[in-house]
């Protein structure tokens, strides 16, 4: 599960600035907590600043502004050994990035490369050819996820796609 977005590097000793995505920053990014990258590596907190506008983090195993301009952009998320269990027909949104995206017939239609998180509803943000569209995650448009062979069907109206 994403908990924030490295925003930019900080000072000179390492800090990052942090987009924060969980409602409980102070816990999950209290000093000695672990963010997992995209990667698999994992980051432990050695600081956590609130400020007027985006919270300063500081990792142990990020010494000076070099290493912490390379965690610029990188997404972080619980690591995986802490996500609770998934119930049937659940998905964390980094699992569905980068799934293939076919229509009802099997026909490939893009490619999944962000999950926006709602109030109502979750979207899929897929690439079709050389543009994005967002699809609403909702079982009448998206009938079928298959985990094992990273793809996932839609059924969208027409016009949604051309």
């Amino acid at each position: 599960m994403l908990v924030g977005r490295v925003v930019r590097p900080h000072g000179l000793r390492g800090a990052v600035v942090v987009e924060v995505f969980t409602d409980r920053p102070a816990e999950r990014f209290a000093p000695g907590a672990v963010v997992e990258l995209a990667d698999g590596s994992l980051l432990t907190v050695a600081a956590f600043q609130v400020t007027d506008r985006l919270p300063l983090v500081t990792f142990e195993e990020v010494s000076d502004r070099n290493a912490a301009e390379r965690l610029r952009g990188k997404d972080l998320s619980i690591p995986s050994v802490e996500r609770r269990p998934l119930e049937e027909g659940e998905f964390w949104p980094d699992e569905l990035v980068g799934m293939e995206v076919v229509g009802p017939s099997g026909e490939h239609v893009g490619e999944v490369v962000d999950v926006e998180i709602g109030v109502g509803q979750d979207r899929l943000s897929i690439v079709v050819g050389d543009r994005t569209i967002s699809v609403p995650f909702v079982a009448e448009l998206v009938p079928e996820v298959d985990t094992e062979r990273r793809r996932i069907v839609i059924d969208p109206p027409p016009g949604l796609i051309d």
